[in-house]
Order: C-alpha cells, then sequence, then structure tokens
C-alpha cells in the first residue's frame, strides 16, 4: 500500500496531518450537531437511513443548548444531584471528579423553571407546549434505542420523527434567540450561521411533511 506525500489508500490527508488534536468545547459541540443535523435532514429524500443520524446529532444539539442555556457561570445547575452534596459549599461540589452531568430530560425540565433560567437581565424561561413535550421526550427516547441498540428491527414513522425533529428545533431556536443566557458567548457571524441552519432545517422539514401529506 504505497504513499505519496500525504496520500495514503487513495485520500489526501495533508490537512488532518497538520494537527495534533482533535479539540470540542461546549461552545462547538451543539454548533456543530446543528450542523450536522441540517446535512442528514438534506440527505433524507436520498437516503432514509439519514433520518438516524439526523435524530443523534439533534439530540446531541440539544442538549449542548439547553446545557448552555442552565450553566450561567457555574456548572452547578447541569449537574445530577446527589445526596453526597448536600452540606457542601459549591466550590466542594464542583471540584469533585465523580460529578455527572444530569439526564437529558432533568435538563429539559429545569429550562422551564425560573430558578434555573432566570440568570441575566433579559434571560426567559421557556414555557412548553404539549407538542414540544412529545417531541423531546421521543428524540430522547428514540435517540436512547439507536445509541443502546439491541440486536433487533426497529421501524419509525417517517412522518413522526420529522414532526419531533421540527418541534426540537423550535426549542433550539427558542434558546438561542430568546433565552438570553448565552447567545453573547457566540460571535455575530456563528449566530447568524446558526440561525440560517435553524431555518433551513426548518424549512426542508416542511417541504417533506407537505408531500407526505399531499400522497
Amino acid at each position: 500500500m504505497g504513499s505519496s506525500g500525504c496520500t495514503y489508500f487513495g485520500y489526501d490527508w495533508s490537512k488532518i496531518m497538520q494537527k495534533t488534536f482533535f479539540r470540542t468545547s461546549d461552545l462547538s459541540e451543539p454548533y456543530n450537531a446543528l450542523r450536522m443535523t441540517e446535512y442528514f435532514i438534506s440527505q433524507i429524500n436520498e437516503d432514509e437511513y439519514s433520518l438516524k443520524w439526523s435524530i443523534i446529532s439533534m439530540h446531541n444539539s440539544l442538549q449542548g443548548f439547553m446545557v448552555l442555556a442552565l450553566r450561567g457561570t457555574s456548572d452547578l445547575s447541569v449537574l445530577k444531584y446527589s445526596k453526597k452534596n448536600k452540606g457542601k459549599s459549591t466550590y466542594n461540589i464542583l471540584i469533585n471528579p465523580d460529578n455527572q452531568l444530569d439526564y437529558f430530560l432533568n435538563l429539559f425540565g429545569k429550562i422551564q423553571k425560573d430558578k434555573y433560567m432566570q440568570k441575566y437581565v433579559g434571560s426567559k424561561t421557556f414555557i412548553c407546549n404539549d407538542d414540544i413535550k412529545r417531541s423531546v421526550e421521543w428524540l430522547n427516547e428514540t435517540r436512547n434505542n439507536f445509541i443502546h441498540y439491541l440486536l433487533s428491527g426497529y421501524s419509525i414513522e417517517i412522518e413522526l420523527c420529522l414532526f419531533s425533529l421540527f418541534h426540537c428545533n423550535k426549542l433550539i431556536d427558542f434558546l438561542l434567540n430568546e433565552g438570553g443566557n448565552f447567545s453573547y458567548k457566540y460571535t455575530a457571524n456563528e449566530i447568524q450561521d446558526m440561525n440560517s441552519l435553524i431555518n433551513r432545517i426548518n424549512q426542508r422539514i416542511s417541504d417533506y411533511l407537505t408531500l407526505i401529506m399531499d400522497t
């Protein structure tokens, strides 16, 4: 298997060869997951299996944006509750290496409570409706079924999947543009790009749902 320069197995590896580390962050993770969600949704017509990756990336993106909205200046509000922390100072809780991120649905519950969301002037607490509640719960259950996959068949109704992705995308829109807790951490160009992604996701899903209902 010969090589020429940075070309191996027929691929040019020159860009990745210039890097030593692959880095993610609390800001890049939900942003890039949103980008991948838009990409996979754009591929649904050509490859229906892209729905699976749309679900996984949407879950990743939504979780990341909920964490950003809840975090503020401390990680305390995004951690799992532990009785062992009772009576400890915030500092001693935060330095515990056994800390774990709270469950997805617990994070979803927290963004609906003032005590977690009211961090700054202009902060808004999310007011949920039945469509978004059902969609977020469905997204979490379905994503977990994929991640912890058992060797069995699994059928998903396409219309239900698109409906859920649409409403989860609306929640991301709220957190980014109305929640008021983290958008200042991104540049104006990044905010513009994320809003463009959100709008394209909405439009693509709306188009797919229209086609489904018209057939």
